[in-house]
């Protein structure tokens, strides 16, 4: 199934205009000389997120709020997509895994503060798992300063970091 973006308007699937969708076909390694292998593939799209707020505060061309998020995550769950990780992508294209039907990648870009705050409840609820891209020396400095974590502008503690791992 492909996504449908119309980046003037905001809908109730997968709010386009707040996110972008890189989809492509993952390709198994050629590693034999058999043409039926080589072109099996598997097409996952790939939604990333940049930044998720309260719904009180205003939304901006990169950034949803949890409403929105959650309507997004219920078209999802309501339409059979199953969550996989990058690590998931890896292993299916070293033969090593396989992926559930209708698979996508959810991300989550700079390991902001309000990931965990507001987006890791939701995908809970939802049973869902996410790839948070984390910046090393923003989450050792959010460690080391002693100021209670903003979800407007604080970044991922390393502790914040193992407990959604481990989720």
């Amino acid at each position: 199934m492909h996504f449908r973006f119309d980046i003037k308007r905001s809908t109730a699937v997968l709010t386009a205009a707040l996110m972008i969708c890189f989809c492509f076909r993952l390709y198994a390694k050629a590693k034999s000389t058999d043409k039926e292998l080589q072109s099996e593939g598997a097409f996952v799209p790939i939604i990333m997120y940049h930044s998720v707020v309260d719904d009180e505060s205003p939304a901006s061309e990169y950034v949803v709020t949890k409403r929105q998020l959650e309507c997004d995550l219920m078209y999802l769950k309501n339409n059979g997509y199953n969550t996989v990780t990058i690590n998931d992508l890896i292993r299916y294209v070293s033969y090593k895994g396989k992926l559930p039907d209708k698979p996508i990648v959810l991300t989550f870009d700079d390991g902001t503060y309000n990931v965990y705050k507001y987006a890791m409840p939701l995908l809970k609820k939802y049973g869902f798992k996410a790839t948070v891209s984390i910046v090393g020396s923003y989450a050792v400095e959010a460690t080391e300063t002693a100021l209670p974590p903003d979800p407007a502008y604080s970044y991922l503690s390393l502790d914040e970091i193992s407990e959604m791992r481990e989720t």
